[in-house]
């Protein structure tokens, strides 16, 4: 089931975050520290290619001009 709410988060990174967060939130509370730190982790990655694709878009605008 969380896999399939995962997926329904695809299409929106700050929701899909936000999701990420919640959940390691949840699974510290829960003293599931290692799911907690996997949560955390997905979401750096999430945030590292988001900026990585701000910055794609950046320089495609700086070729453009």
């Amino acid at each position: 089931m969380l896999s399939a709410v995962a997926r329904g988060y695809q299409g929106s990174p700050d929701l899909r975050l936000t999701w990420l967060q919640n959940m390691a939130g949840k699974h510290a509370e829960l003293g599931n520290h290692a799911e907690a730190a996997q949560c955390m982790v997905h979401a750096a990655a999430l945030v590292v290619d988001g900026q990585q694709q701000a910055l794609a878009r950046q320089r495609e605008q700086i070729v453009a001009q």
